[in-house]
């Protein structure tokens, strides 16, 4: 049970990105270039692409409860999040060079939001 938790917790972090300074900001540009590649895969083949879809969830949210529970003081270090929660937001936005200003922009009120929400909450702590 230990390996599987210490490999959940290296999914989780994205191997060690969630222990760079920029490892946010790391976890959400690997989000739009999953999205991109999804796309592809999606022209591919759609069925292809349904399997991908839930296999990827299921894996991603048992790869942070595990993360999460096998060790407390990486918790911080844990992107997978941002990079669901980045994928979830421009999921239905065309990745095309006339958007690469809403995506930017969108990336930069992501990060706003996620710092406030953070804020916010070990505040109430």
């Amino acid at each position: 049970m230990e390996i599987i938790k210490r490999y959940s917790l290296n999914l989780a972090t994205l191997g060690r990105v969630g222990h760079w300074p920029t490892g946010s900001l790391v976890a959400s540009l690997l989000a739009i270039v999953l999205l991109v590649a999804a796309r592809l895969v999606y022209l591919l083949s759609p069925a292809t692409m349904q399997v991908l879809v839930v296999t990827t969830i299921v894996v991603f949210l048992a790869a942070m409860q595990l993360g999460i529970s096998a060790r407390t003081d990486d918790s911080p270090a844990i992107v997978l999040d941002r990079t669901i929660g980045t994928m979830l937001a421009f999921a239905g936005i065309s990745f095309s060079l006339d958007y690469w200003r809403l995506i930017i922009f969108g990336l930069i009120l992501f990060h706003i939001f996620n710092l406030l929400l953070t804020y916010a909450g070990f505040r109430h702590v």
